[in-house]
């Protein structure tokens, strides 16, 4: 879903396999986002001024495009959904779908939990999947940071054809300097569809350049 938190955890007494807990934004968290938002785009809004806003036929470009469209994506949820803001839903995965697959409601979750057995999760482990460095703005960077500095490992994940952008570069050095606070090494990479080259070449200089 847009920038929310995904964790991933066995089975509890009161939370059974395939249980999932949505925990809708509330009203303090999304005017946060909306003048976040709204202020990349040069303007001033708030949740209580969104209805107002339009937007534009055209933008300037391929970023402010993608707020643009963010901005518009809220205020048309907000307008349809306001009553369940702050709202904590348990549902079950076959209902989850609808929230993954439609933006409107996508937009509306700040974390969702779920409950799932498996050979991982029923030794303990907990996978935490947080927001992107290039996520709409800078709060969800360090939403993810709040978890990364709780994790046993980070998996950092970027993708074979546009591998280690400027924003993954200075997340990196922000994330290198905090692992060093750490008493040992926990990061790691992961180049995703690595299987686009064209030959090991390839491969190997965007390793290498990942490196």
């Amino acid at each position: 879903t847009t920038a929310a938190v995904n964790i991933v955890r066995a089975p509890e007494k009161d939370y059974t396999h395939g249980t999932v807990i949505l925990q809708l934004k509330d009203e303090a968290f999304l005017d946060e986002e909306i003048q976040a938002v709204s202020k990349e785009l040069g303007e001033v809004y708030t949740l209580a001024s969104i209805q107002k806003w339009r937007k534009p036929n055209r933008t300037r470009d391929a970023r402010m495009e993608t707020y643009s469209q963010y901005m518009f994506t809220l205020q048309e949820s907000i307008k349809k959904h306001r009553s369940t803001l702050g709202e904590t839903r348990t549902i079950g995965m076959e209902d989850w779908g609808s929230w993954v697959a439609d933006e409107q409601k996508a937009c509306l979750v700040k974390q969702v939990t779920l409950y799932y057995g498996s050979y991982w999760t029923d030794r303990g482990l907990v996978l935490t999947d947080t927001p992107g460095v290039n996520s709409i703005h800078g709060r969800h960077t360090n939403v993810a940071f709040d978890h990364l500095r709780q994790s046993d490992a980070i998996f950092y994940v970027t993708y074979f054809n546009h591998a280690f952008s400027d924003a993954d570069e200075r997340f990196i050095q922000q994330l290198s300097r905090a692992n060093e606070e750490f008493e040992q090494n926990k990061l790691y990479f992961l180049i995703n569809a690595a299987d686009l080259a064209r030959d090991e070449n390839e491969r190997r200089q965007v390793v290498n350049h990942v490196r």
